[in-house]
């Protein structure tokens, strides 16, 4: 069965901390990341699953990822400012998969169809929305599966 999903360009308010991890004494400081966002159910009212990745992505197809809490599933369709002063999300890629294994230390995608987002890449980044939208695309169109570790 086919599920959305949607990869988000996250930049991150600065002085932002993740808190910390079991066997961690301090929270992490987040930079800019993306978030990647998977619905687990048809339920349009269920939680998605989401993970953090780096934005450089070096065309491996495992990529190290954080598992984050679920989010609401409106971040399937949201670009715009995150409440509590933590930056703002824009979404680079969108659309269907189906996983192909998951367990507590990886989450693999395949089945991958996307759609790309126009984009409105006012601010200047480095690396750009653009430049990390292509290769995101490049990813996922050219590999028969993509391999999320956490």
């Amino acid at each position: 069965m086919s599920l959305r999903f949607t990869i988000s360009l996250h930049r991150v308010a600065s002085g932002l901390k993740r808190q910390p991890s079991p066997g961690t004494e301090s929270p992490t400081p987040v930079t800019d990341h993306l978030d990647w966002f998977f619905q687990q159910s048809p339920d349009e009212a269920l939680p998605v699953k989401t993970l953090a990745t780096s934005v450089a992505l070096a065309g491996s197809t495992q990529i190290e990822a954080t598992l984050l809490p679920d989010h609401r599933v409106r971040y399937l369709d949201y670009d715009g400012e995150v409440s509590g002063n933590r930056g703002c999300v824009q979404r680079l890629v969108t659309g269907t998969y189906e996983t192909i294994k998951t367990d507590a230390r990886q989450f693999t995608i395949g089945a991958v169809k996307t759609s790309i987002i126009d984009l409105d890449d006012q601010v200047e980044y480095e690396p750009s929305a653009a430049e990390i939208q292509s290769s995101l695309h490049r990813l996922l169109t050219t590999n028969p599966h993509v391999e999320l570790l956490h």
